[in-house]
Parts: C-alpha cells; structure tokens; sequence
C-alpha cells in the first residue's frame, strides 16, 4: 500500500479483478482448485487475482490436510502465471 493506493512489487498503483474459487470442500467448488481452471480464469476472463477459500468447518486431521492441499495447488498456480491470491 502506497498512500491510498494498492501498489505491485514495481510500486505502480494496482486494480484487482478477480473471482473466488469457493469453498474447498464442497463438490462444485472444489473443482476449480487446479491449474487448469486457474489459468482459465486468468486467460479468458482477464484476471488479475483469486481467492481461495480453505474449508472451515472440517474436523478430522486428514480433512483438513486434504482441503489444506487443495489450496497449496491454488495458491502455487496463481504465483506461476502471474497473479495475485
């Protein structure tokens, strides 16, 4: 942050634009939490940004390592094209 303004790492202001891959665990929202899907949403829809969102509500160890992982990949593809998560 810059002031009042968002700046990137070369300090130029910066507008997020971007979608949420929803819930982790659910069924449909789960299968965004890839590469594909990711870079998807960069190329066809101009985004500069993701949110991805870890379950909450999950209450066993191999769950929440299971939703934790699909995360990871999230985060991993939006730093290897390029975008903000």
């Amino acid at each position: 942050v810059k002031g009042t303004q968002l700046v990137g790492s070369d300090g130029n202001a910066v507008a997020l634009h971007g979608m949420s891959l929803f819930w982790s665990e659910e069924p449909w929202g789960a299968t965004f939490y890839n590469a594909t899907a990711i870079k998807a949403i960069k190329c066809s829809w101009n985004s500069n940004v993701i949110r991805a969102a870890l379950a909450g509500y999950v209450d066993n160890a191999k769950g929440k390592q299971t939703e934790l992982a699909k995360v990871e990949i999230a985060i991993q593809a939006a730093i290897d094209i390029g975008i903000y998560v």
